[in-house]
């Protein structure tokens, strides 16, 4: 990641000789697994004491929901199976935390870097992640869920002129809204439909009205993901103040297993509602929403 930050300042400094507009994107392994940031960094979180809230599965969850931690699991200082050693789970949290100030600091190089070659006020910044992230809260750690701790990432645009630069916003937004809203922003008009839409509104406006629905999905079992044929895949909703999931037997085109979560005032699933007859009004809509989603309908609408 050093050497990723080192040639992007590189290529910074070879676009700001040419004068022309230029596209470079930068991808970060960390804070992915290995945990392994430069020692500096482990020790800002040598004293810190992480709390882990909520441990608990959601209450009524289906097994789909969960995974075994597969990605953990692979290293031989993990047992396969079963809960972790309270000194292994503050050490996983130090060196989580420690790559994210790691790549803090790489990135405000680029960013430094940006301002002292006079670009930084004429050109588009983008930080995003591709998934969230489980620390044994809800007894899962990694990711590979639909869970709103997975689902949800980090999303910073700056553009120039936008009125909304350094404000943030609570309109729930989708990672495939990025590449429209780069396109708007940057004048340029895509070769085709895109299922996205621009951000624009929400970068001269923060607290502009906006669609507020997200979708995601992700298959089971974890193996899929490299050696195996999915069995089920669950497509999922995110509302203002409602997360609704349901999984699809992939054989049998059945449905498996149905969450619903009430999300108002928190940030985390704690009990599942589906079916409950209190709620039966929102769970319909939702799931209306989830099938469009599914059969490709719903970016039609």
């Amino acid at each position: 990641d050093g050497k990723t930050a080192a040639l992007a300042m590189k290529y910074l400094e070879e676009a700001a000789g040419t004068g022309r507009p230029f596209f470079l994107a930068i991808g970060f392994n960390k804070p992915h697994l290995p945990f392994n940031a430069p020692k500096k960094y482990w020790d800002i979180y040598q004293e810190k004491d992480f709390v882990i809230e909520p441990r608990e599965k959601p209450e009524g969850s289906p097994g789909l929901a969960f995974h075994n931690w597969e990605e953990l699991r692979g290293y031989r200082d993990i047992p396969d199976s079963g809960a972790l050693a309270p000194e292994k789970e503050q050490e996983l949290w130090q060196g989580y935390y420690a790559c994210i100030s790691y790549i803090d600091s790489q990135i405000g190089k680029i960013m430094d870097k940006l301002a002292e070659l006079n670009l930084r006020e004429n050109t588009i910044v983008v930080l995003w992640g591709d998934h969230g992230y489980h620390l044994g809260e809800q007894n899962i750690w990694c990711k590979s869920t639909n869970f709103e701790l997975d689902a949800r990432v980090p999303l910073i645009i700056s553009a120039p002129g936008m009125k909304g630069n350094g404000q943030s916003s609570d309109a729930i937004v989708e990672t495939l809204d990025i590449y429209p809203t780069l396109a708007d922003v940057g004048n340029l008009q895509p070769e085709s439909s895109l299922s996205g839409v621009s951000l624009r509104p929400l970068l001269e406006n923060p607290e502009a009205d906006w669609k507020n629905i997200a979708f995601h999905q992700f298959i089971r079992p974890y193996d899929a993901l490299r050696n195996r044929k999915p069995t089920h895949m669950g497509y999922s909703i995110r509302t203002e103040d409602w997360r609704c999931t349901w999984w699809w037997d992939l054989s049998t085109g059945e449905v498996a297993g149905k969450e619903l979560y009430r999300l108002e005032g928190s940030a985390i699933e704690r009990e599942n509602l589906s079916g409950n007859p209190e709620f039966t009004e929102i769970e319909e809509e939702l799931s209306e929403k989830i099938i469009n989603y599914k059969t490709g309908n719903y970016y039609k609408e």
